[in-house]
């Protein structure tokens, strides 16, 4: 037995295991396609001298995507690519946790439902206006903060702000009748997924036309207090073409979304390994007293780049 387990490490520790899999499994795929009605008297091909408990372990590290696709090329494969072994190690380390701050209940039967079923919609936290959601491919964590999440400069005042559900929060807020924005939105570094880069967006709409929201306005972003970028963004592209090309090639114009609304990057920062403390991104702009545009805010997304 002792052999045995050395020799599954060993063979572990010196195979590519990604790579290996996947060119194992374009072959099924292929061969498949070419005979679907021949019988495969080996199904694990020269994987057939390990066990089971050797094909979890290789399974686990690589990645969802393939741990599905071996479960449907290969039958001796599936009880090991569904196992809650495998999918243990695709769910990030603090699942457990955030499932318990689920506004609805997370009830599912196995570790690969649970994976499916953060990766498949946004799930709601706290008091709904906070909500994370799992990159189907691999597992990294997405974020959206909504507009209670934030720090807006105002927002208190009935006069700036009205509250209207129109998203998939509860409440935006309407910006009216200001002359600057202010906001500025934080979360903790131990929420996001490690070794990764997350991008931040703010997300918005605008009623009505506005030559003010045209002008360039001033984004921010920084971590534990350091300003680490800062540059210039518009919120609503530019009437005349050319100075749209100018921003669009900068990377400073908005884009729509698939659920309807504009997002507007305001920077991006690295999520290290033992990373403490916070991320701080912040935007501010100053706007014309004639102007009767409204900004309705939606509120902040985050995604692992």
């Amino acid at each position: 037995m002792g052999k045995a387990n050395h020799v599954t490490k060993h063979f572990i520790k010196a195979v590519d295991l990604s790579s290996m899999f996947r060119r194992m499994i374009q072959k099924r795929i292929s061969r498949q396609k070419k005979r679907p009605k021949t019988k495969r008297t080996d199904e694990r091909g020269q994987f057939s001298v390990l066990t089971d408990d050797c094909i979890v372990e290789i399974l686990s590290r690589t990645s969802p995507q393939d741990a599905c696709s071996a479960a449907v090329v290969c039958k001796d494969f599936k009880s090991a690519a569904d196992s809650d072994a495998v999918w243990e190690k695709f769910l990030p380390p603090d699942y457990k946790q955030l499932i318990e701050r689920a506004v609805s209940p997370v009830v599912c039967d196995s570790k690969k439902e649970i994976y499916r079923c953060l990766s498949k919609s946004h799930i709601f936290l706290d008091h709904g206006y906070l909500s994370f959601k799992l990159d189907k491919k691999n597992g990294k964590k997405s974020y959206m903060l909504g507009i209670m999440e934030l720090d807006i400069e105002g927002q208190d005042d009935p006069k700036c702000w009205t509250w209207s559900p129109m998203s998939r929060f509860p409440k935006v807020g309407i910006l009216e009748a200001v002359d600057q924005i202010k906001i500025r939105a934080s979360i903790p570094a131990v929420l996001l997924s490690r070794k990764s880069r997350y991008v931040a967006y703010l997300v918005y709409r605008i009623v009505g036309v506005s030559l003010d929201l045209q002008k360039p306005t001033k984004r921010m972003g920084s971590y534990a207090g350091r300003e680490v970028d800062q540059s210039i963004v518009c919120l609503q592209r530019p009437s005349v073409h050319c100075i749209q090309r100018y921003w669009q090639k900068n990377g400073a114009l908005p884009r729509k979304r698939g659920d309807g609304w504009k997002e507007i990057k305001l920077g991006e920062f690295y999520s290290d390994e033992g990373e403490d403390g916070e991320f701080v991104m912040a935007f501010e702009e100053i706007r014309d007293e004639y102007d009767t545009s409204a900004l309705i805010v939606e509120g902040i997304d985050l995604r692992p780049k």
